[in-house]
Order: C-alpha cells, then structure tokens, then sequence
C-alpha cells in the first residue's frame, strides 16, 4: 500500500521544538495553501505537520512564520474522544523530507550573495 503525501505552502506559524514523555523531540507546524485563480474566489487549507529528531531540528532552525516550505510524508489519521465524548479524528502529515522553497525575502540576491567565476581572457563559457 502506499501513503504518500507532498504540499508546498507557507507556514502559518513558526516551528518549535517539543518533547514528548519518552525524551523524542519533534516540531510540529501549520501549512497553509491557498486554493483558487486570481480572478476566482480564493479559499485556504491548512495542513499539521509533524517532523520528528533531527528532521524537526533542522526545520525550526531555517524557517519561519509564512515562509514557504514543501513538505512530502505520510497522512496519519487517529481517533481520538473529545471532553464530550463524542469520536473525532484527527489528521497530521508526518514529514519525511522537506525542501527550501523561495520566499519574498530571499528572491532577491544582494550583491554579497551573487557568485561570480574566475575566467581568464582565453576561458569560454560551456554554454
């Protein structure tokens, strides 16, 4: 069977490092996407996200609130009782690999950021 999960949004808040009861820390965040053409009504989905060790560590160290993030994983869905007792379930991706995704602040490239090669008079370019 396969489970398989991928989204790219902007993170609704920032991620934060928790720990459970057994010492396994794991960063749990919120991705938005947004649905819908520029002339169409738009709608939002939001998606938690769970990423768990070094995985975790490492996402709540480089991002932030609304940065964008694409996220593949697995759909975890548990039943669980509210305090009224009626049956609920809830739903998380638990993420097993993300990727940076450019955002606003980042497009952009300062002068200290751009590379530039070492080319003698006599080096072409191979493209």
């Amino acid at each position: 069977m396969i489970n398989s999960v991928t989204l790219v949004g902007r993170l609704t808040v920032y991620p934060e490092i928790k720990t459970t009861k057994n010492g396994k820390e794991c960063c749990q965040f919120t991705i938005a996407i947004n649905y819908g053409k520029k002339d169409e009504e738009k709608s939002v989905e939001y998606y938690v996200c769970t990423a768990w060790e070094a995985l975790g560590t490492t996402i709540s160290r480089y991002f932030k609130k609304g940065d964008y993030i694409a996220v593949s994983g697995r759909l975890s869905v548990k039943p669980y009782k509210t305090k009224h007792g009626d049956n609920a379930t809830a739903s998380n991706i638990v993420v097993n690999d993300f990727s940076f995704c450019a955002n606003k602040s980042n497009q952009q490239a300062s002068d200290n950021d751009k590379v530039s090669l070492p080319l003698d008079d006599d080096d072409e370019l191979p493209f």
